[in-house]
């Protein structure tokens, strides 16, 4: 088995990378995005990685290198923030509201 210091300086395919800001950018994603969060998804993050990668494939530089790493890193960071950090739609109450059979009264069951 491989450590994990190697997995943390491989560098990811580029079609990965795109199909993940393709994914991010879709018309789907992002009105969930907006119904959850309450504003459209940045994207541009990973179009970034996908660019850095194509140019470190394209020059091998290990600037590029660290920069596309760099990118991920910040593309997890992120995600992170994100999970369970919806607002709750609900409040929570203890009691049921003062008015909570208003509509359970005599008039409906005369009606019936």
């Amino acid at each position: 088995m491989e450590s994990n210091d190697s997995d943390k300086d491989s560098v990811p395919s580029c079609v990965d990378l795109f199909y993940y800001w393709r994914r991010c950018s879709s018309s789907i994603n992002q009105f969930r995005f907006y119904y959850i969060y309450g504003t459209f998804r940045d994207c541009s993050e990973h179009m970034t990685s996908f660019r850095k990668c194509m140019s470190y494939k394209t020059t091998k530089s290990e600037e590029t290198k660290q920069q596309l790493l760099e990118s991920q890193a910040k593309i997890k960071e992120d995600a992170k923030k994100l999970i369970g950090n919806s607002n709750p739609v609900w409040k929570l109450r203890e009691k049921p509201p003062a008015d909570w059979n208003r509509y359970n009264n005599d008039e409906f069951s005369k009606s019936s």
